[in-house]
Formats: C-alpha cells, sequence, structure tokens
C-alpha cells in the first residue's frame, strides 16, 4: 500500500512485479531483434574530428556502427559536441550485451572548445536552435508582472532517473 494524499491506494501491478510474473517491455522478444547503444561524447564541447569503429565492428554480435546521420533530423549536429554525454554514434548488435560492449569499443577524437558552465557568462553564445522549431508558450515575464504574489527561490534537482524493477528499453516492429 502506498498513500496518496492521506488515503492508501493498491497498487495494482506489485503483485505481478515481486513475483516476477510481470511483462516488461524487454520481455517482448521479436524475431530478428536488433539491439542499438548509443555512443555518447567523452568531452563536454568540441568538434568530433574522427571516430573509429574498427573495434567494434570486429565484436562478435555487432551487426553496425551507424556515424553518419545524413538524411536523418537530428535536434543537434552529432559532430558539435555541446554536453558530456551527447549521442554521437549508435552501435547495432544481435545481443543486448554484444551492443552495450561494442559501444564501449567505439572511440572517438575532438578538438575541444572551452567549457562555460554558466548560462549567464558573457562568453556564452546565444545559439538559437536551426534544426528543430522553436517552442514557446504564454508570457512568464508578464506573468510574473502582474502576479499578487511572488516567491524568488532556487531549487535544485537531482539528475536520477527513477526505474524501479525494470530497465529503459524500446521494442520497435
Amino acid at each position: 500500500m502506498t498513500l496518496a494524499s492521506g488515503r492508501p491506494i493498491s497498487r495494482v501491478d506489485g503483485p505481478l512485479k515481486v513475483t516476477g510474473k510481470a511483462t516488461y517491455t524487454a520481455d517482448n522478444i521479436e524475431p530478428g531483434l536488433v539491439y542499438a547503444v548509443l555512443v555518447d561524447s567523452t568531452v563536454a564541447r568540441g568538434t568530433v574530428d574522427s571516430i573509429d569503429t574498427t573495434a567494434a565492428q570486429q565484436h562478435s554480435g555487432v551487426l553496425e556502427v551507424i556515424t553518419d546521420f545524413t538524411g536523418v533530423t537530428l535536434p543537434f549536429d552529432p559532430k558539435q559536441v555541446r554536453s558530456h554525454g551527447q549521442p554521437i554514434a549508435v552501435v547495432l548488435a544481435s545481443t543486448s550485451e554484444a551492443a552495450i560492449h561494442g559501444a564501449r569499443l567505439v572511440t572517438a577524437r575532438y578538438t575541444e572548445a572551452p567549457q562555460i558552465t554558466d548560462m549567464h557568462d558573457p562568453a556564452a553564445p546565444a545559439e538559437p536552435n536551426t534544426r528543430t522549431p522553436d517552442y514557446s508558450r504564454g508570457d512568464p515575464e508578464g506573468a510574473l508582472a502582474s502576479a499578487a504574489v511572488v516567491s524568488d527561490l532556487h531549487y535544485d534537482i537531482a539528475r536520477n532517473n527513477h526505474n524501479p524493477i525494470e530497465l529503459p528499453a524500446t521494442v520497435a516492429r
């Protein structure tokens, strides 16, 4: 039982999960299923000069390493690193383990650029998104100016992904 607004509610999926009878996304195995793992940048900012996929492509179970995204609309340029961990390649393999290990075998060379960690830093360039439509909604400045009460506080949120029991997975056919 968990509490919501002071009242107990039943977790209808609880018994299935704790007894091992629940079916998760990754349990849906399709014939010929291929596993994909992202290769992330190891620098915080810079340009990807080259990506060596030789060791990954020779690893048992690895089917392909994708580094060319021509014709695919991404919300970022995979050759221009804007943050540590930005995807720069994708490893496809016949098993999850082969894809994970293959991604670790991919190496990249970068031309690093100075890191800017404060968006208010005068050196931080204003770079409007040119790859996808800009999104804005409402008038926050106007709403704050006309609000009866304004609370000006600072909040931090830990960068954690909470995935109880189930691993993150997507299966597409």
